[in-house]
């Protein structure tokens, strides 16, 4: 459970709580109170102090952005007003809509101008001959072109780009990734040809059966509020990645696509 996906914090605390038996009286220790006092709480007969709240986000080991969340749950309940209950609503839904925002999680830097989108996201082998480049093995010319199947018109044109923009540099007789990144905003104009590219190309690797490969398609009917809950895992799934990817040896290139449509 996370404690964005909750509308009150007594829901996430009991869950919480209840993973491990006895926790209830290691809180009620922790906070110098009784565990009828918290059993009372989370049966909303009372709520915690601010000063509670805080010890609650050290106990369960929350961190900096969670523990925010979390004090803003315990305030929207405290409020004793519907304008201070506004307030405090009106900050949980914007915190939720960041959250929702991809951009916001993942820090990137791009100095590219409108024109130079427009051909990068024209097709999948520039964004593949950018990445490709990062791995040692694949730093020569000839090596990239068998990898991508390109022929040397083609190799020329995407390489002259990348190193003209540089995305790609020319170093020590070797192609080496550059110093920028790009990540489109899910607004973008070009974000419909950059999925576009990355999934009919992935329509043409299925033939290839590489076992290393995960290809999953499922038709579900769900509730609302699992439809939410599920966007969250795949969310949380996605900043986990940026967290593998960052420090791991470039040694293959890899896709990801992560797909979840409401129809």
């Amino acid at each position: 459970m996370i404690v964005f996906e909750q509308p009150e914090y007594r829901n996430y605390m009991k869950y919480r709580l209840d993973q491990r038996r006895g926790t209830r009286s290691e809180l009620a220790e922790y906070l110098g109170c009784q565990s009828g006092y918290i059993s009372q709480v989370l049966q909303g007969l009372s709520d915690f102090s601010l000063e509670q709240g805080m010890k609650i986000t050290q106990f369960l080991q929350l961190s900096e952005e969670e523990s925010h969340f979390f004090m803003l749950l315990l305030q929207l309940e405290k409020a004793s007003t519907q304008m201070l209950k506004d307030y405090f609503k009106l900050q949980i839904v914007q915190i939720k809509k960041q959250r929702d925002e991809i951009k916001n999680r993942i820090k990137v830097k791009s100095h590219l101008k409108a024109e130079d989108y427009h051909q990068y996201y024209s097709s999948w082998e520039y964004a593949a001959l950018h990445i490709l480049v990062s791995i040692p093995e694949f730093q020569q010319k000839e090596k990239i072109r068998k990898k991508l199947k390109l022929t040397n018109a083609r190799l020329n044109e995407v390489l002259d780009f990348l190193l003209d923009k540089g995305l790609v540099e020319f170093k020590d007789d070797k192609y080496v990734i550059g110093s920028w990144r790009i990540h489109l905003p899910k607004d973008s104009p070009y974000i419909l040809s950059h999925h576009q590219n990355w999934r009919l190309h992935t329509i043409r690797m299925l033939s290839d059966k590489n076992p290393l490969n995960l290809n999953y398609s499922g038709v579900f009917s769900l509730a609302n509020a699992d439809i939410q809950a599920i966007k969250e895992i795949l969310l949380q799934s996605i900043e986990k990645t940026e967290k593998v990817i960052a420090p791991s040896p470039e040694e293959e290139m890899v896709y990801v696509g992560i797909d979840l449509n409401v129809f």
